[in-house]
């Protein structure tokens, strides 16, 4: 199938005129001297040829002048690009004062943006913007929460404390930022206390009168039980 992408691409920043510029130039040395190199290599093998079985070639002597243009002309080719791509680096490394902030975290598994008003590119990706309407959160210090599984660790239980330290206070940072759809409940009281706490919370945000098969529903699920 023919690709459908130009050979230059539409111009999305201002700085991708000098980047096309010092492309172009690259581009234009390069193909110069592949065909000046070609042409002369089908010229000198039709001119310099042995015409008959006893022809004798003529001892050629070196120029310096020659020399001293291969090396002279490639090197200031050379600096030139090197020049343009290091003003280039500079333009990158100084963005405008106005431009928008976006921190990137790459992990083994994906990419994540993060963007200053909160928006997670990923997970605007993944869910189109769909979020739920309550998010619980059971906050309990991890040395405690260790201590309960009754299973062998998998790789993540298997990391360190000071681990489990920060993953908890990224939840805790997401649930301040988002107060209106995060509950955060103390994970170390009775957990009928935590139940009713938890059925309250949802009972807020169900419809009322709630539909009978919606109650059906919930009234299943354990936590939800008086």
């Amino acid at each position: 199938m023919q690709s459908q992408m130009p050979l230059y691409p539409e111009q999305a920043s201002n700085f991708a005129p000098n980047v096309d510029a010092l492309m172009a130039y690259i581009t234009a040395v390069c193909v110069f001297f592949a065909v000046a190199i070609t042409a002369a290599i089908i010229l000198f093998f039709f001119k310099y040829h042995r015409k008959k079985p006893g022809d004798i070639g003529v001892p050629i002597h070196g120029d310096s002048r020659l020399e001293a243009l291969w090396l002279v002309i490639p090197a200031v080719l050379a600096l030139t690009m090197f020049a343009g791509g290091a003003v280039v680096y500079v333009q990158f490394r100084r963005p405008p004062m106005d431009t928008l902030d976006i921190y990137v975290i790459g992990k083994q598994w994906m990419w994540k943006s993060q963007q200053p008003n909160g928006l997670k590119e990923i997970n605007e990706l993944a869910t189109n913007g769909l979020v739920p309407d309550l998010t619980i959160l059971l906050d309990l210090p991890p040395s405690d929460g260790l201590v309960r599984r009754t299973s062998s660790a998998d790789r993540l239980e298997a990391e360190p404390l000071p681990f489990h330290d920060r993953v908890r206070s990224e939840f805790l940072s997401l649930a301040e930022a988002d107060p209106d759809r995060y509950l955060v409940l103390d994970a170390t009281r009775d957990s009928s206390q935590l139940s009713r706490a938890i059925q309250a919370a949802v009972r807020e945000r169900l419809p009322d009168p709630v539909p009978e098969r919606a109650e059906e529903i919930t009234g299943s699920i354990p936590v939800i039980r008086e």
